[in-house]
Formats: structure tokens, C-alpha cells, sequence
């Protein structure tokens, strides 16, 4: 593929060589995979490469057998309506719960050194040459110049013979927080064969049903009988103690978040975020409380629910505090009923997440703290 001129930027990126690295690194990974998995007599549905979504600060091979979706425990909360068998479905195809996800070896200290270049890159161009414009396309032909590698590779003896035997495997470049057009898309480019692009499809239709089935349950069961009131000995005794230490702000003992400059950088949510409901393990009703707000990522909430507004009272005690110690800080605390209800901290104030993808805005605290929660469907 034609390489991306820097050089009108003064910069310089070594594409070449990025290229012939992941060839070497991809191919090789991918074969002892395949080598291994057959030694263990488990049989693979995926083998993919998972980044970072943006710059590539990260990328690894990522993959999956049926024997370890089949002996996975996932947790399924008691009001969960599905089978334990459908909501292990569920799981099939989300790269993040593959049990050897991230367990494959990483590519090359070399190959690795390089793509952690690539975001200072981007900044230089963004930030100070102010050319948004290059820093995308930029990326995108670092996008494309990882898909022809992929696509290099899945054209090797050891992919293709799988295929021809009609052996399902779904090789793909997954992401965080990826639409489904675009996984599809992604596996199409690096030669997938149709028939199992559409079979991924079908099985990922059938995950989502189910999802939607689970969530439509949710929504429509009885809610704990605990007034707020009752839990606000929780907030009472949640004293958090404020820090900052070279680069990194913390919240003890929940939160570490690390400082980078001025400008809004949104950090992987076990760095900056705190359950709400965790706070409430002493609590006598935390188990009724855990069945019904325990399960992730289909709850919606409503102004004015009990573990929202439970949630509101903490976000808020720890937004007093960074003000009062650190009132030179541009911090934004934000109160979220994505993923259960988490509280986040980012970087500059009026930050809007890009990990909330359909909000509403349900009020603005007099400390500034900002309140959102993903619309029911």
C-alpha cells in the first residue's frame, strides 16, 4: 500500500517496517496458537487481534475455543431470565470474556516499541501542528496497513486449510466498545469466506436477542423495597482521602487515576471508576440489592432511582473533596448507569465520556459534578 507522507509535518514513521514486524509477529503467534490449541484437543471458533480502538497503543492476539466457552462461569445474577446455557451464548462473542484473552504472548518488544509511537504522532499533528485532519488520516493508514497484514496472514496454509475444511474459525480486528458493522467489516477485509461471515452474523443476532430479552426482564421486575434513607449510612462512612502523586490522582481506596497534562484523556474504567454498589456490602439488604442491580450492562436508570440517587450523594462527597483540597484541579466527577452505576473521574470538566453512547443529562450539582445515564430503550 502507498505509504502516508509525515514528511511536510517533519516527522517521520517507518511504515515499511512496521509492516514486515507484525507480518513476522502475527504469523508466528497465530501458528502456535493453532499448534497449541490442537495439542490440547480444544477446537478454535476465533482467533483475532484486539487493540486499543484508536492509536494502537495496544495490540494482541486474542482468541477462543469451545471447550473453554462451554466450562466458563459467568456470573448471572437471580434475575436474570435466561438458561445458564444462553447466557453462556451470550459470552461467545465478546473478545473480553474469551478465556484466552490477553493470555497468548504479545508481539515483539520491537514491534511493540514502535506502535507506542504512533499516539505521540498523533499529538504532534492534533496539537501542535492544530491538523486534526492528519492525525486521522494518519490513523487510517495505520487501520489499513494492520488489516493487509491480517489479511497476509489469513491467507497462509495453516488458516486456509481450515477453512477448507470447513472448519468454522472467525478471524477479525476486535476493539472496545466496537460496532457489530464494523467487526463484520473488519472480517470481511482480512478474507473471511462468506459462510462464516454469515454464521458469525447469525450467532451474534442471537446474542443480542437474548441480551434484549434479559434487559426487558430487568426492567420490568420489582425493585428493592429499601428507602434511601437507609443507605445513607453508607455515604456517612465513606471518607475519601484525596492524593496527588507525580501523575496520578487518587481517591482512596477506589479510584487511581493518572494526570496527564490538560488535555481530556479517558483511562480504562478499573483505573478510574468505583461500583457504587460495592460500598454497600455491609449493607442488610446488599443481597436483594445485588440480585437485582448486580448484572452489567442492561440495567437503565432513572432520575430518581434508589442506587442512582444513593449514587448522586456519593459522586458528590467526593467532587466536594477534590475541590477543597485541590481547587486548582479541573476535574470532572461523573455519575453514570452504564455498566451497573459507576462514578467516574476525568481529566477536564465538562468532559463528556466517550464510553456513555446515548445520554441525557439529569441535573448538574451545585459543586459541578455532572449526572448522566444511558436512555431506556
Amino acid at each position: 500500500m502507498p505509504e502516508f507522507d509525515l514528511s511536510k509535518h517533519g516527522l517521520f514513521f517507518d511504515f515499511k517496517k512496521l509492516e514486515e514486524l507484525l507480518y513476522k509477529d502475527i504469523e508466528s503467534s497465530f501458528l502456535d496458537i493453532t499448534q497449541q490449541v490442537k495439542q490440547d484437543n480444544e477446537t478454535l471458533y476465533c482467533l483475532s487481534l484486539y487493540y486499543d480502538g484508536s492509536t494502537f497503543g495496544y495490540l494482541f492476539p486474542t482468541y477462543n475455543t469451545y471447550e473453554r466457552l462451554a466450562s466458563a462461569n459467568y456470573h448471572k445474577d437471580l434475575s436474570n431470565p435466561l438458561t445458564d446455557e444462553e447466557y453462556q451464548f451470550t459470552h461467545k462473542w465478546s473478545p473480553c470474556d474469551f478465556y484466552y484473552h490477553g493470555d497468548s504472548e504479545q508481539l515483539s518488544n520491537e514491534t511493540d516499541k514502535l506502535l507506542r509511537t504512533i499516539g505521540p504522532i498523533c499529538d504532534e499533528l492534533s496539537i501542535v501542528n492544530e491538523d486534526d485532519q492528519a492525525a486521522e488520516q494518519f490513523l487510517s493508514h495505520i487501520f489499513e496497513l494492520v488489516i493487509d497484514v491480517l489479511k497476509r496472514v489469513c491467507k497462509q496454509d495453516f488458516i486456509q486449510q481450515l477453512w477448507e475444511e470447513q472448519h468454522f474459525l472467525f478471524v477479525t480486528l476486535y476493539c472496545g466498545d466496537q460496532s457489530e458493522e464494523e467487526r463484520i467489516s473488519n472480517a470481511e477485509a482480512v478474507g473471511n469466506p462468506q459462510w462464516v461471515v454469515a454464521k458469525y452474523m447469525s450467532e451474534s443476532n442471537k446474542a443480542y436477542m437474548l441480551w434484549e430479552k434479559a434487559a426487558k426482564n430487568k426492567l420490568s421486575i420489582k425493585k428493592p423495597e429499601i428507602k434511601l434513607e437507609s443507605l445513607l449510612p453508607g455515604v456517612k462512612k465513606y471518607q475519601p482521602t484525596v492524593r496527588i502523586n507525580a501523575d496520578r490522582l487518587s481517591i482512596s481506596p477506589q479510584f487511581t487515576l493518572r494526570y496527564l497534562g490538560d488535555d481530556p484523556v479517558e483511562f480504562e474504567c478499573s483505573n478510574n471508576s468505583l461500583n457504587v454498589l460495592s460500598l454497600l456490602q455491609n449493607h442488610p439488604g446488599y443481597e436483594q440489592l445485588k440480585s437485582y442491580y448486580g448484572s452489567l450492562s442492561i440495567t437503565s436508570f432513572n432520575d430518581g432511582d434508589l442506587l442512582f440517587e444513593f449514587g448522586k450523594l456519593v459522586a458528590s462527597k467526593i467532587d466536594k473533596e477534590i475541590k477543597e483540597q485541590f481547587p486548582d484541579k479541573n476535574y470532572q466527577v461523573v455519575l453514570t448507569g452504564f455498566d451497573s452505576v459507576m462514578i467516574y473521574i476525568f481529566r477536564e470538566a465538562n468532559y463528556l465520556p466517550s464510553i456513555i453512547s446515548s445520554t441525557k443529562m439529569l441535573s448538574k450539582g451545585n459543586m459541578g459534578v455532572g449526572y448522566f445515564v444511558v436512555d431506556e430503550k
